[in-house]
């Protein structure tokens, strides 16, 4: 059986010849070749059903405008991206994790979970990873609520943000449970945000088996990922023992770790 860096090297130089593309992008058509890295012998799907309530795998049909893969770039990228935070017992492990490989992540951060968290804000921003909006109270029902409350969903973080951490740059957005709608991108837009899904979602949410998780992710991995993970929510300590594996083998086959880019 190959071991995890080389089956992920060579999704490398496959996905590296193919480019990652960006949903969304006018006239792109996703690669029919670019397969998920090859499985080792292990029952875990890539792709596990989604929870009948609060799923965090949305429907197929994001809206145009939502971005789930980066753009391409000369080195293969991914970008772990972590929800529901900051909290207080699991962030601050996230962050050592990540300090220690020198990798950049993007934190998703829940208005709800600003007070009393505001040197861990601090901290995700003096330590070089991207703050994205992921509304004030993570509400499943948010794309049929009225205008005005969705604006005060959005609007009220960026509020909180620009308090707390005023120097930083605050350009994504990502709707609860990836329930993105035309009403929710276009009021995203209009306060300076992109919408932000993601392409491979490990559900690391639904269970503590550390396996499980970097399976999930390494089974689904291409250049240009964008990873769905949580830093809040629940126990995260699964979730925790699998960033660093994860990022030992995809930096050992020299995928760089990136946070989600700013527009430009």
């Amino acid at each position: 059986m190959p071991s995890w860096p080389t089956v992920v090297v060579g999704a490398v130089l496959v996905g590296g010849l193919l480019g990652a593309v960006q949903k969304g992008d006018v006239g792109a058509s996703a690669p029919a070749a670019a397969s998920p890295v090859e499985t080792p012998t292990r029952s875990v799907s890539p792709s596990p059903p989604a929870r009948d309530t609060g799923s965090e795998t949305a429907a197929a049909g994001w809206p145009d405008d939502v971005r789930a893969t980066l753009p391409p770039a000369e080195v293969p990228q991914v970008a772990l991206t972590f929800d529901d935070g900051p909290d207080p017992v699991w962030t601050p492990q996230i962050l050592d994790v990540l300090a220690r490989h020198d990798a950049t992540a993007t934190f998703c951060v829940l208005g709800s979970q600003v007070s009393g968290n505001e040197a861990l804000l601090r901290r995700i921003h003096d330590d070089g990873h991207v703050l994205c909006n992921h509304t004030a109270t993570h509400d499943y029902g948010l794309p049929a609520r009225p205008t005005e409350q969705v604006d005060d969903e959005i609007v009220s973080v960026l509020d909180q943000l620009a308090e707390v951490t005023p120097d930083a740059r605050v350009t994504a957005f990502r709707a609860p449970g990836g329930r993105f709608s035309d009403t929710l991108v276009q009021r995203a837009e209009a306060h300076g945000l992109t919408s932000w899904a993601w392409s491979v979602d490990p559900q690391d949410w639904r269970t503590l088996d550390r396996e499980a998780i970097v399976s999930a992710v390494l089974d689904g991995v291409v250049p240009g990922s964008v990873v769905l993970l949580h830093d809040g929510g629940g126990d995260r300590s699964a979730t925790v023992a699998a960033t660093d594996e994860i990022i030992t083998v995809l930096t050992d086959a020299g995928f760089e770790l990136v946070g989600l880019p700013h527009p430009r």
